[in-house]
Formats: C-alpha cells, sequence, structure tokens
C-alpha cells in the first residue's frame, strides 16, 4: 500500500503508518480495479495477498479491521 501520510516538521518523512480504514479502502479498489477491467485477475490476486499478508503482520492492537 502506498504511504499517505507525509511529515514535514520536525524533518520530511513519510510516515509508514495507515488506518484500518485505508486498508479496507485499498482492499475494495484492488477488487473494483478488477471489475472494471484495469487490472488483471492475477494482478488483483497479488495485490489482495501481499495486502492481507502485510495486515496479518500488524501488532494486535492495530488489527481493528478484523
Amino acid at each position: 500500500m502506498p504511504p499517505d501520510n507525509f511529515q514535514e516538521d520536525p524533518a520530511p518523512v513519510v510516515a509508514h503508518r495507515g488506518p484500518p480504514d485505508q486498508y479496507r479502502l485499498y482492499l475494495l479498489s484492488a477488487v473494483a480495479a478488477r471489475d472494471f477491467g484495469w487490472a488483471g485477475t492475477t494482478e488483483t490476486v497479488e495485490r489482495l495477498e501481499s495486502t492481507f499478508s502485510t495486515m496479518l503482520k500488524l501488532p494486535p492492537l492495530q488489527r481493528a479491521f478484523l
């Protein structure tokens, strides 16, 4: 999932975190892209598997998506 949080102060850095809603929206967008024909089945499955794998690696307190 692409980073969504850029912090300018105290130093420019990308914050590598995401709220549960963003994970859900990313999954929805991946499926919608497949439905519209913008992404192939293999690409969609790879994206979904990668995202679920990442989500399951989160600490228990950040698994609000379950």
